[in-house]
């Protein structure tokens, strides 16, 4: 973009014309480059951070406009080179965005040991990671394979950096290297299985030396996940087996940390957890409360709020599903969850007050989940805002004290 500017100017090589000077510009350098960095970073952020960036960029096109800076067709190409030039700077460095090919994963989960065929990528998947299944050569039994590629620790990173300023509890702990990520995840499935839950069987982990992406190989429970069952299918005792699954992680203080339908599955004996990424050990009473209410929310969106509701009090007991439901907001549920919920705070409410009444309790108040809250951004933009105007207008007094010190007081006092 830069190079762009340098090469044909300001005038974008066209001839000079007094009359359309002023807003004949190409490209529009600052606007070049704010999409171009916006198109680079975008995998990076998270959702809300992604449209304020957004927005910031259309204001600065509507300026553009407005300000004489370019003409429309120039600020939409200045956008159009942006977007161009980050869309080349994630082919040629990578973007957590991004997926390697089907042979590339086979590749690597040979070079692990374990013969598999079939490598497809999975229906769901989850930023800053790829997911694939497959099926093993012997058997046939389906595979889970986690890949971490060159970005995905650097995507977790930011996501933790965002979570440490918007809420209090920052999530799991922070990895450095994708080795660490995918090794974090076989750990803590290893561990859940030590509780006695139902969970994946660990084949492999490691680096594949051809492209060097972490690559973690589970063999999953027999099942279906939660999200492709009809509510019929799903039994009681499925619902309550899936609520002592998440016991016996407690129990062990493990907390899963992204519950939500994909990562519940209804097998033939009970239910099973998958999927332990964001798990975390010796875990505070908060993130197992968190798990608790993800789980109450996943069970009344994709079964039924009263059948959810009615296992909870069973296997939970109205004491610890009282300590659950403060928990039971929009900023403690993982984003999967709240995409799925109809009208997020009536659902919400709604679900908070059966389970109470269930329980027997009066619904209690929510707890306080986020370090900061949108009112206090707008205070602290507002006083800063004031705080410049004020300065802005006592700089405009700098020869005060030197009128002062040169008036006329005789004149001053006679009028």
């Amino acid at each position: 973009m830069a190079l762009l500017h340098l090469a044909l100017g300001g005038d974008g090589g066209r001839p000079d014309d007094p009359v359309t000077a002023a807003s004949a510009t190409f490209p529009t350098l600052v606007l070049c480059i704010g999409v171009g960095v916006m198109a680079v970073a975008g995998p990076y952020l998270t959702r809300p951070t992604r449209r304020l960036v957004v927005l910031l960029v259309l204001l600065g096109a509507i300026a553009a406009l407005f300000a004489e800076e370019a003409m429309p067709a120039a600020v939409i190409a200045s956008v159009l080179v942006g977007w161009g030039a980050g869309a080349i700077t994630h082919l040629a460095v990578g973007s957590p965005a991004g997926f390697p090919g089907r042979d590339e994963v086979a590749e690597g989960i040979a070079s692990l040991g374990v013969a598999v065929a079939g490598v497809e990528r999975a229906e769901h998947q989850r930023w800053g990671v790829a997911r694939y299944v497959a099926h093993l050569v012997e058997g046939g039994d389906r595979v889970d394979v986690t890949v971490c590629g060159r970005d995905a620790s650097d995507a977790q990173l930011l996501t933790k950096a965002w979570r440490f300023l918007w809420y209090r509890d920052t999530g799991p702990s922070l990895t450095f290297t994708r080795l660490q990520q995918v090794e974090h995840e076989a750990v803590a499935t290893l561990l859940a299985a030590k509780t006695g839950a139902e969970v994946p069987e660990v084949l492999a982990v490691g680096t594949a030396p051809a492209s060097e992406d972490a690559l973690l190989v589970t063999r999953p429970p027999s099942g279906s996940a939660l999200a492709d069952l009809d509510p019929a299918a799903v039994t009681d005792a499925a619902l309550d087996d899936v609520w002592r699954q998440l016991g016996a992680l407690h129990d062990d203080r493990l907390s899963h940390g992204t519950i939500d339908s994909d990562h519940v599955l209804v097998t033939d004996t009970g239910a099973a957890l998958i999927g332990f990424d964001d798990a975390s050990t010796s875990a505070a009473d908060l993130r197992l409360d968190q798990d608790a209410a993800q789980m109450l929310v996943a069970l009344a969106v994709e079964v039924d709020e009263d059948r959810a509701v009615d296992a909870a009090v069973r296997v939970l007991g109205s004491e610890r599903l009282g300590q659950v439901l403060p928990q039971v907001q929009g900023p403690a549920l993982g984003r999967s969850t709240r995409k799925t919920l109809p009208d997020r705070r009536r659902f919400l409410s709604g679900l908070r007050e059966k389970a109470a009444a269930a329980a027997g309790i009066d619904p209690p108040a929510l707890a306080e989940v986020r370090r900061v809250s949108i009112t206090e951004l707008f205070l602290v933009a507002g006083t800063l805002l004031g705080f410049w105007l004020l300065i802005s207008e006592l700089s405009g007094m700098g020869d005060v004290w030197g009128t002062i010190a040169t008036a006329d007081w005789w004149f001053v006092g006679s009028s």
